[in-house]
């Protein structure tokens, strides 16, 4: 099994565990109505992943604990909430504050290296009971 199969079968496993389809995280996922801009001062980027299409990456080092960058601001998301793919082996968790969601480093995160979350905490922490798309 490739690296590719393995993620897939990964996430597949992760929304079962959630209870969604992938007809519904896709559409939570393809919305555009709801995104804002990330802060200036956030040191990400986007690129190819091999996880998964398209992936939010590290553009400086990170610290263990430090704010990597918002998911979503108040009931809006950032591109972090839109293209951070999943892994059973993250290096980026949620933190929720209030109506904010914000990504910190599990470890410490190199430049160049994708950022990486496991879905079922991060939505047991975000979506405490399972929700409509927002």
């Amino acid at each position: 099994m490739t690296e590719l199969t393995k993620s897939q079968a990964d996430f597949k496993q992760a929304i079962d565990k959630l209870g969604y389809t992938e007809a519904e995280v896709s559409a939570m996922t393809q919305r555009y109505d709801n995104i804002i801009a990330f802060p200036a001062d956030r040191c990400v980027y986007f690129g190819f992943s091999k996880v998964h299409g398209l992936g939010l990456f590290a553009n400086k080092k990170f610290r263990e604990g430090e704010l990597v960058c918002e998911a979503r601001i108040g009931l809006r998301r950032t591109p972090g909430g839109r293209y951070v793919n999943h892994s059973s082996y993250p290096n980026i968790e949620v933190i929720v504050d209030g109506l904010d969601v914000n990504y910190h480093a599990l470890v410490d995160i190199n430049p160049r290296e994708e950022l990486l979350l496991d879905y079922v905490d991060a939505f047991s922490k975000s979506r405490p009971a399972r929700l409509e798309p927002t």
